[in-house]
């Protein structure tokens, strides 16, 4: 759960009651209210445009509970609830972006390795085949063992995508 889900979540369920609260509007429970937004506010981090954007719905709908009428303050937090689906929807969508573009970077990431490792086979290849009789004997074995590990791990990097 990001931490926009775990407040505008709390965020949700304060607005709500809110909404239930207004139309009997007790004082106690009016401040108990207030007092929990105020914490949320507080409280919610980080401090990123998304969590601050709910900060500022809470802080609306502390505004909004202080009213005395009751019908302005069913309206206006009615207002706060649609406030915060628009934000939903808009936060949600850019999570959205930033996970796919985070899924194709990793996925370049790993082309690109897969690439470096089969490189990698073909110039140890490259240089067992050059080798004289002599490096050949001492080499020859360890370069062998080389290649077959460079080769398991590219194969397992590439069964990644």
């Amino acid at each position: 759960m990001t931490p926009f889900e775990k407040w505008s979540g709390q965020l949700k369920t304060l607005l709500a009651r809110a909404k239930a609260l207004a139309p009997g509007g007790a004082l106690d429970a009016r401040l108990t209210l207030m007092d929990e937004l105020t914490s949320l506010v507080v409280n919610s981090t980080p401090n990123t445009p998304d969590i601050l954007a709910l900060d500022e719905l809470a802080r609306a709908c502390i505004r909004d509970i202080a009213l005395t009428g009751i019908e302005e303050r069913v309206a206006r937090i009615s207002a706060r609830t649609s406030e915060l689906a628009s934000l939903e929807k808009r936060f949600g969508q850019l999570a959205i972006h930033a996970n796919e573009r985070a899924a194709a970077i990793n996925l370049e990431q790993i082309n690109a390795t897969v690439g470096s490792l089969t490189g990698t086979v073909a110039s140890l290849n490259e240089l067992k085949a050059s080798l004289t009789s002599a490096q050949h004997g001492q080499l020859s074995g360890r370069i062998s063992d080389v290649i077959e590990r460079v080769r398991s791990l590219r194969n397992d990097i590439d069964a990644l995508t």
